[in-house]
């Protein structure tokens, strides 16, 4: 069983993550080159300041800057995008196949539908509330913290949403709405990390490509959740029920 549990995963991960993939190249990608443009012009003139005062400081600033790596233009940009789709569509879709048969019941191409989009609410739209998506060049709060923030946004949203759509046994109908509801809304209430009160918070980016990249990578999470919900959902039907069934 967990071998076809894996093997449904792998599969769904794999061509979800291309059709994922085949969007972000044609809407998502546009927008992060766009962005890179201002990234440069404004690292350019803020050299061409900073070169005023101090040129060897500065000059050993930029040398610091190209210390991380990054994918270059072209075939090991688009490399690389295929494979953190790819990646991520087999790992969501390794979880939603194990929640969908932990919890049992009928499992087919429209339940599937249903599990895609409570993964789509519990990875995408949820932490979107407190942290947005950010282009290259918009100011934000650490890494460190933003990331302990949208895993426990992550956590908690689906743990709310599992509590809402579990069969009461242990906890009475209002009991289960208040536990449930609590679970996700308790991230928000704590709040997402923002920049600190002296942060230089003036960016190159224009507002209007910000908005444009936001509803682009919520359109890219939802696309990737729905094809591995419908593909989770059909296949398991086709090979774990039917299979049982066969059994029975």
């Amino acid at each position: 069983m967990v071998k076809k549990l894996v093997g449904i995963a792998l599969l769904v991960g794999l061509l979800s993550g291309i059709g994922a993939t085949v969007f972000q190249m044609v809407y998502v990608v546009p927008l992060i080159l766009e962005a890179e443009t201002f990234e440069v012009a404004d690292a350019a003139d803020g050299a061409a300041v900073a070169g005023h005062h101090d040129h060897d400081h500065s000059h050993g600033h930029a040398h610091g800057d190209h210390g991380e790596w990054a994918p270059d233009d072209g075939a090991e940009r688009t490399a690389a995008t295929v494979a953190a789709n790819l990646f991520a569509g087999i790992g969501f879709a390794m979880l939603l196949v194990a929640a969908m048969h932990l919890r049992g019941g009928a499992v087919n191409a429209r339940s599937g539908l249903i599990w895609g989009g409570a993964g789509f609410m519990a990875f995408s739209l949820a932490p979107f509330f407190g942290l947005p998506p950010e282009l290259p060049g918009m100011n934000a709060a650490a890494l460190e913290s933003r990331q302990l923030w949208w895993v426990a946004t992550v956590v908690l949203t689906a743990g709310g949403l599992w509590v809402l759509t579990s069969p009461a046994k242990a906890l009475t109908t209002p009991l289960k709405l208040a536990f449930g509801l609590l679970l996700i809304v308790a991230p928000h209430a704590f709040g997402a990390p923002q920049l600190a009160d002296d942060a230089h918070a003036i960016s190159a980016i224009p507002a209007h490509l910000s908005a444009e990249f936001s509803v682009a990578a919520l359109t890219h999470g939802l696309i990737l959740w729905l094809l591995i919900g419908l593909g989770a959902g059909w296949l398991y039907n086709r090979h774990v029920n039917h299979g049982q069934a066969g059994l029975s």
